[in-house]
């Protein structure tokens, strides 16, 4: 699969099925961010007071789809890499 219809089937997905299947990507990304703040302090990884918001849990989201690639490269990997990245930019440009 070329870049341009993994960029094409990314954009079917996260704005049509995912977005269906679980919300806004602000709104999910900030409930993972939540559990991910909770884990890293408990394992005292993260200074208090400090959160990983939305826009964070996307970038970590296309870190995992590069180590996945880098490891096995795959036209998913690709696809929802682009697509976590999209939603990186969505995010910072909805507001809070």
């Amino acid at each position: 699969m070329g870049g341009e219809e993994a960029l094409a089937t990314a954009s079917d997905l996260i704005y049509g099925d995912r977005s269906g299947d679980y919300g806004p990507a602000r709104e999910d990304f900030a409930a993972s961010g939540e559990i991910w703040t909770a884990i890293m302090r408990r394992k005292g990884l993260l200074v208090p007071g400090a959160l990983i918001d939305p826009h964070t849990v996307a970038l970590c989201m296309v870190g995992i789809k590069l180590s996945r690639e880098a490891y096995k490269p795959k036209a998913d990997n690709r696809i929802d890499g682009s697509g976590y990245l999209a939603l990186a930019g969505d995010v910072l440009s909805e507001p809070a």
